[in-house]
């Protein structure tokens, strides 16, 4: 027998968001949207889930992805039809495809589409954007190695790691 190892989530980037509804009504998360804006200039906006379906097909067009595909229902992904209740909280998922988690440096992440106030019918008026700062740090992995002859086995002589800081 054959057995594959299947990472479906592979070339994703996934934040886990916690939003709770301070107002009086019931607030839709279904027009939030997510840019996350990396330290090289790059916007890369959030992905919904019917874009997320439609990237594991294009990856793994096979049965079984339809599969994981049905999994991701069970998920709140920002931009879905999300209802916090008044006084409630929510655990979502912003999902993005593109990133480059090596890059150092100050990252922003963007939420924008939130109701400034609601009326009593709770009908949303204004939007509202959020920032909030990321640090990304990297680091640096030197490993020294060394044989004794010529057909020796390698063995390692020193090995450090050093962060690297965001440029200022």
């Amino acid at each position: 027998p054959v057995y594959e190892t299947v990472h479906p989530l592979e070339g994703l980037y996934i934040r886990e968001l916690k939003i709770r509804n301070g107002t009086p009504h019931v607030l839709s998360l279904g027009s939030v949207g997510a840019v996350l804006h990396d330290a090289a200039g790059n916007d890369n906006e959030s992905l919904s889930r019917a874009k997320i379906g439609r990237m594991l097909h294009a990856v793994r067009p096979c049965r079984s992805t339809r599969g994981v595909a049905a999994g991701l229902r069970s998920l709140k992904i920002l931009g879905s039809d999300i209802r916090l209740r008044p006084g409630s909280a929510a655990r979502v998922f912003a999902v993005f495809a593109g990133v480059d988690k090596a890059i150092p440096g100050d990252w922003t992440l963007r939420l924008s589409g939130f109701a400034l106030w609601t009326d009593r019918d709770g009908w949303a008026h204004g939007v509202a954007s959020f920032a909030f700062p990321l640090v990304a740090r990297g680091y640096r992995t030197t490993v020294e190695m060394r044989r004794d002859s010529a057909f020796g086995r390698w063995r390692v002589v020193r090995k450090t790691t050093e962060p690297i800081e965001p440029e200022t």
